[in-house]
């Protein structure tokens, strides 16, 4: 015969378990934006590898580009990157007054960071949940407070010294995507913030997550290059473990 205490535990656990039936778990997405030239060398990392992220996360490609190779205009049009990048805002609001709850992170890289910091600058404070940059071609001072201010998270930034040749000699000729009269590019020397007062401070402080490549890193598959990031394990060891657990899914659909 069950004990009133016994009675009662088993009636908490139905209690518990029909809550953990009928509260699933919180809807994510995750954007991509390629870089210059839309190799589409982000989208063939998930699609090469299926089982990246958790079941509850949807992937969307955000289209940018003038088209494919077309490097030079996509480093360069600075009206287009700044077109796209409120592009993405009005298509992350839209998202977002459709399912409040929604999670949403971004990856971007190269190129793509200029698009991603233009629009993600434009919403409001704590409006998206991470922001993942690889190997960004704008400047190093690039101001990317508002952005980090978005952001509830953290800003995760992957850069590498060995990027020499396409943020080195490339950049002489193109400069960086937000055209500053530099060859300094944030993926090679990694984000300097110029913060006017303690609250930006506090920000970069807290929500400002830079990682500079190692040599160690090569034996995990990151070269140091501009795709480096991308290369696996690399990419399964040291980027998506930020952000996810049991990774699961696959590209789903595109925006916009």
């Amino acid at each position: 015969m069950l004990s009133r205490r016994n009675i009662l535990s088993l009636g908490l656990t139905a209690i518990c378990s029909q809550f953990s039936f009928s509260m699933p778990a919180k809807k994510k997405l995750l954007i991509l934006i390629e870089g210059a030239g839309d190799f589409q060398a982000v989208a063939k990392v998930f699609e090469n590898s299926p089982n990246l992220l958790p079941p509850n996360m949807e992937l969307q490609r955000f289209h940018w580009s003038h088209g494919y190779l077309r490097i030079i205009a996509d480093q360069t049009d600075l009206p287009h990157i700044s077109e796209h990048g409120e592009m993405l805002a009005t298509s992350i609001r839209r998202i977002q007054s459709r399912n409040p709850d929604i999670e949403i992170t971004i990856l971007a890289h190269s190129a793509g960071t200029s698009v991603a910091l233009a629009g993600v600058s434009l919403l409001n404070e704590n409006s998206i949940e991470r922001l993942i940059l690889l190997a960004p071609s704008v400047s190093k001072d690039y101001p990317i407070i508002p952005a980090i201010a978005a952001v509830k998270d953290s800003v995760h930034v992957f850069y590498s010294h060995e990027d020499t040749f396409i943020l080195g000699p490339i950049l002489r000729f193109t400069k960086t995507a937000d055209l500053r009269k530099t060859q300094n590019a944030a993926g090679r020397y990694g984000f300097i913030p110029a913060t006017r007062n303690r609250e930006e401070e506090l920000l970069v402080a807290t929500k400002l997550k830079q990682y500079a490549w190692k040599t160690e890193d090569a034996a995990i598959g990151n070269n140091g290059g501009h795709y480096g990031a991308y290369g696996q394990p690399y990419m399964d060891k040291k980027v998506l473990p930020l952000l996810f657990n049991n990774p699961q899914t696959q590209i789903t659909s595109v925006i916009p």
